[in-house]
């Protein structure tokens, strides 16, 4: 599978449900975000990239600093 490389949370919305990869890292800091807990992923990041911050849903823990 191909990924697309995102360096920014510029392009994220012209990349809706297609693969990505992001730069940047797992925070240690998080900001204030509206979350919405989804049972098909429990896990929640929050995720430094390029001055924003993000928050990530995944099946599974996303582990790490940087990624």
């Amino acid at each position: 599978m191909d990924y697309i490389e995102l360096e920014s949370t510029a392009a994220l919305a012209d990349h809706v449900c297609s693969p990505v990869s992001l730069r940047g890292n797992v925070s240690n800091m998080p900001w204030q975000h509206m979350i919405d807990y989804r049972k098909d992923y429990p896990e929640i990041v929050y995720f430094d990239m390029d001055g924003d911050q993000i928050v990530l849903y995944a099946k599974t823990p996303i582990t790490g600093g940087g990624l």
